[in-house]
């Protein structure tokens, strides 16, 4: 498979305090590629760096073989716009003012699709995360959290993007929950033929869905290989330790 995302060197700050450190990381085409590691560890931070939220303080990104990281204004946001991420907390990332079908149709409008057909779309987005029509009019503080969790991929599905960063997208979910949004995201990844990068704590998670594994360290990647490799015959300590705490 060819690289979809390369990460060359990427570091960050804040107040002084490194937490991005020298990070090199390939995510190929098609694949689940997760990053796990403890929280703190500098997971969120790398994936807004990549979503171009954060400004990274040194180092390239490339997407689809393209540097991107050198881009300004249109045609950064155009590249960006193939790249869209889920987060842990789908409630704060919906405006409670806005209902559900004017959050979903913002991308949409971004892509300056005709006005006749936004509607005819948010209806099939909303169809394609498994919601009813219904759902349109409704406002955030009447969905539930798995309600809600949907929408936010329905509204990141909308810029027809090739690549998804999920960021602990079922962490806040219950066990039910959880199972129904996984089986959504590996339904959507077939049928739309995305890539993910899956940001977990859960090693066991990660372990089930993931191609390849990069482990995070106090802004590091220690560790980076196939997911069997990595679960079965961690080579740092770090891995190992998060491995028996798993159990």
């Amino acid at each position: 498979m060819d690289k979809i995302l390369e990460l060359i060197g990427i570091n960050k700050t804040f107040a002084g305090r490194p937490v991005v450190k020298n990070v090199n990381i390939s995510v190929l085409d098609g694949e689940i590629f997760g990053l796990v590691g403890e929280s703190g560890s500098g997971k969120t931070t790398l994936a807004r760096i990549i979503l171009g939220l954060i400004e990274r303080d040194s180092g390239r990104i490339f997407y689809k073989g393209r540097e991107i990281s050198s881009l300004l204004g249109n045609k950064l946001r155009h590249a960006l716009m193939d790249m869209q991420i889920v987060f842990q907390d789908p409630l704060a990332g919906l405006n409670p003012k806005m209902k559900v079908a004017s959050a979903v149709k913002e991308p949409l409008i971004i892509r300056k699709i005709p006005k006749k057909e936004i509607m005819p779309k948010v209806m099939a987005l909303l169809s394609d995360v498994g919601l009813l029509p219904s759902f349109a009019d409704r406002y955030p503080s009447e969905l539930s959290g798995g309600e809600a969790q949907r929408v936010c991929i329905a509204r990141s599905l909308a810029a027809d993007p090739k690549l998804l960063v999920l960021d602990e997208p079922v962490s806040s979910l219950d066990f039910e929950l959880q199972e129904e949004i996984i089986e959504l995201l590996l339904l959507l990844k077939k049928q739309k033929e995305l890539t993910y990068i899956f940001i977990t704590h859960d090693l066991m998670l990660a372990e089930r869905l993931c191609s390849r594994v990069g482990v995070m360290k106090d802004g590091e990647i220690i560790e980076t290989g196939s997911a069997q490799d990595i679960f079965k015959n961690p080579q740092c300590q770090y891995t190992k330790q998060l491995l028996e705490d798993a159990i």
